[in-house]
């Protein structure tokens, strides 16, 4: 099954990661690529990886950190590495999958992953990638060390150019499946502290009354210099940008 409070908080990062995704591709590959997502919201992941059409190329790797870790898996037809590559190199696609495309994929993704670390502030490691691996897949059996028990999620991306089209088949399950509960915070790119998108609340405060009045003495006026000396900086946070405000 899909776990609902996963596929939310990886929809929040994907979102935010596609537009860098689609630029760094345009790059490597040498021409536009349009990049797009679609969410598998009640989907079976069981079913889903059954229904995938085998030979699969499967690109599989880790994120996060901490207890906050997921296993990535993606899946796509074997016509895209050898598009890749092609286009990596400004050549013609091969026939067939060789030593070279996994190396050409591999070099490119990381390249795509460099691209998200510069681009996102990224301070609870959520987009800290490792192991990455690629290789072909005849068959479900192939992939069977690759698939976590529990819940996951899953979406599809869909990268388009000129008049040629992929689908990649993105499947990830937690490490620590306790870790991804609905309990207050977002597992995938907090800590104990709000959300960048969440509204912060605002506490009243109370003050002692610092005037004195002649025979009723209200506040006491030697604390009032000692207060007025502090010198407070304050910073605010709008839309991911901090601004001195004083």
């Amino acid at each position: 099954m899909a776990n609902p409070y996963l596929l939310e908080r990886a929809r929040y990062n994907i979102d935010d990661v596609l537009p860098v995704v689609g630029n760094a591709l345009g790059q490597i590959l040498n021409r536009p690529m349009e990049a797009e997502v679609r969410y598998a919201d009640d989907a079976v992941l069981s079913e889903l990886i059954a229904g995938e059409e085998f030979p699969r190329v499967v690109i599989s790797f880790k994120s996060g950190q901490g207890q906050k870790v997921l296993q990535n898996v993606i899946l796509t037809d074997p016509q895209f590495i050898l598009n890749f590559y092609a286009w990596m190199i400004m050549d013609d696609p091969a026939e067939e999958v060789t030593e070279e495309h996994f190396d050409g994929l591999r070099e490119g993704l990381e390249q795509v992953f460099g691209q998200i670390k510069m681009a996102v502030t990224d301070d609870n490691g959520t987009f800290q990638f490792e192991g990455l691996d690629i290789k072909l897949a005849q068959s479900a059996e192939d992939i069977a060390g690759l698939i976590l028990e529990g819940d996951g999620a899953a979406c599809t991306y869909i990268l388009k150019t000129e008049d040629i089209e992929f689908e990649l088949n993105h499947y990830l399950w937690p490490e620590h499946p306790e870790q991804f509960v609905e309990k207050g915070d977002s597992p995938m790119t907090q800590n104990q502290s709000a959300m960048d998108s969440d509204p912060v609340d605002i506490q009243s405060a109370e003050f002692g009354d610092l005037s004195m009045n002649q025979g009723d003495v209200k506040g006491d006026p030697k604390n009032v210099n000692m207060l007025l000396d502090v010198e407070l900086e304050i910073r605010v946070e709008i839309d991911r940008k901090t601004i001195l405000v004083s």
